[in-house]
C-alpha cells in the first residue's frame, strides 16, 4: 500500500472544524473563502481571487484542509463531509458504508501538496480551460439562447455585433474581474455575474 504524502499543518483545519453547523446547512466554496477573508480571521488576503494562479492556490489550500477535515470527521463518526464541485455539506455519518475506502481521485489530488508547489500560471490556464469545457458540456444540454449570450456580452462589456475570439474573451474576463474586485468598489455579486457570463460565452466558442 502506497503511503500518502505528508500534509502541511494548516490552521485552516481548526477554523473549519468550528463551523460544523454551517456545513450541515450546506454552503459553497465562494462563501467559505469570503468568510475566511473577512475580519477578524482575514486568513486569505483580499486579492486571493484576483488572478488565476492566486485563485488556484487559494482553492487548493482550502480543499486540502477540507479533505483532511473530511477524513477526521469520518474517523470520529462526526459525519461525512460531501465536497461535490463547489457545494460543501456535512451529512450524517452512516455506519457500515465504504466511506474513505472508496477510490477518490480528487481527494488524492488535493492531499498531495506537491500540486500546490509545482503548479504555475501555464498549468492553471490548462486547468481552467478544462473546467470551462466541462461547464460548456453541462450548459449545452440546456441550450444557451441568444438572449443569454447578449446579456453575457453586456456583462463583460463586449461588443454585441463583433465576432468574439477565445483570446479576447479571456482578456476581457480578467479585466472585468480586476475592475469589479471588492477592493476596487465591486462586490461578490458582480464577481459571480462575471464568472457566469464568461461560462456562457465560453460555451459558444468551444461547443
Amino acid at each position: 500500500m502506497t503511503a500518502e504524502p505528508t500534509q502541511p499543518v494548516s490552521p485552516l483545519i481548526a477554523i473549519l472544524a468550528d463551523w460544523q453547523d454551517w456545513f450541515r446547512d450546506g454552503t459553497t466554496e465562494y462563501d467559505v473563502i469570503a468568510r475566511l477573508q473577512r475580519p477578524p480571521l482575514e486568513f486569505f488576503p483580499s486579492d486571493a481571487l484576483r488572478d488565476p494562479l492566486r485563485l488556484f492556490q487559494t482553492h487548493f489550500a482550502l480543499y486540502n484542509a477540507l479533505y483532511q477535515l473530511r477524513d477526521e470527521w469520518w474517523q470520529q463518526q462526526t459525519g461525512e463531509l460531501d465536497i461535490a464541485g463547489t457545494r460543501i455539506v456535512l451529512k450524517p455519518y452512516t455506519a457500515g458504508e465504504a466511506g474513505l475506502l472508496k477510490p477518490d481521485p480528487l481527494r488524492a489530488f488535493y492531499l498531495d501538496w506537491s500540486h500546490f508547489d509545482q503548479t504555475g500560471e501555464a498549468d492553471v490556464e490548462a486547468l481552467l480551460d478544462s473546467f470551462w469545457r466541462n461547464m460548456a458540456g453541462e450548459r449545452t444540454a440546456n441550450s444557451v439562447g441568444a438572449e443569454s449570450v447578449a446579456q453575457a456580452k453586456q456583462q463583460l462589456a463586449l461588443p454585441e455585433d463583433e465576432v468574439l475570439s477565445l483570446v479576447e474573451l479571456k482578456r476581457q474576463y480578467r479585466k472585468r474581474l480586476h475592475v469589479c474586485h471588492p477592493d476596487k468598489g465591486g462586490s461578490a455579486a458582480e464577481t459571480k455575474a462575471i464568472v457566469s457570463a464568461y461560462s456562457v460565452l465560453y460555451t459558444q466558442l468551444v461547443d
